[in-house]
């Protein structure tokens, strides 16, 4: 069940993510060889294949999940203001993961509790991009899980992920493949 936001939240979040994808992750980056941290971010947006939904609960996320077509969107960016522990959601997103290995719908969360690591994702955090929404939330992206590994053998076949440390690209893409 997909509660009803207000529209002009949604219009608002969908804006202040398309801006940091638009500074953050479009944008050549020193610590990626001048590689885009996101090389795929740009189109999707540019192509109409990015949903953002804002969500609040468990069952409105599931329900998205279930609403969400790989077919018509490269990725839906679920949003929710109700942060609760980082250790559950990120409880939640890895079980999700290991039961629905077959539906070939991956999640990825985005917690402002767990920020990317200065030390091996500075590519992440080397900008000066500031959110134009004061209240912290947190995001899970939902995307085909084949989608996803065929991108990361083309980006891995192209140099970028020797920019990664061994941890962070076990744990974004080995983790993933397996």
């Amino acid at each position: 069940m997909i509660v009803d936001m207000p529209p002009l939240l949604q219009s608002f979040v969908r804006q202040d993510i398309r801006s940091w994808s638009r500074d953050v992750l479009e944008v050549p980056n020193p610590h990626l060889g001048g590689m885009k941290a996101c090389p795929y971010a740009e189109a999707a947006w540019r192509n109409d294949k990015v949903d953002v939904v804002v969500g609040n609960s468990i069952p409105c996320l599931k329900d998205a999940i279930k609403k969400f077509n790989p077919k018509e969107k490269d990725i839906l960016i679920w949003v929710n203001f109700n942060l609760n522990k980082y250790e559950r959601w990120d409880r939640w997103v890895n079980l999700w993961n290991e039961r629905h290995r077959k539906s070939d719908t991956h999640l990825m969360l985005f917690h402002p509790d767990f920020p990317p690591s200065e030390d091996t994702e500075e590519f992440l955090t080397d900008n000066d991009w500031e959110s134009d929404i004061e209240e912290d939330y947190m995001m899970i992206f939902v995307q085909s899980l084949s989608f996803l590994n065929k991108a990361s053998v083309a980006l891995e076949s192209s140099g970028y992920y020797n920019y990664f440390s061994d941890d962070l690209f076990q744990s974004l893409v080995e983790v993933r493949r397996s």
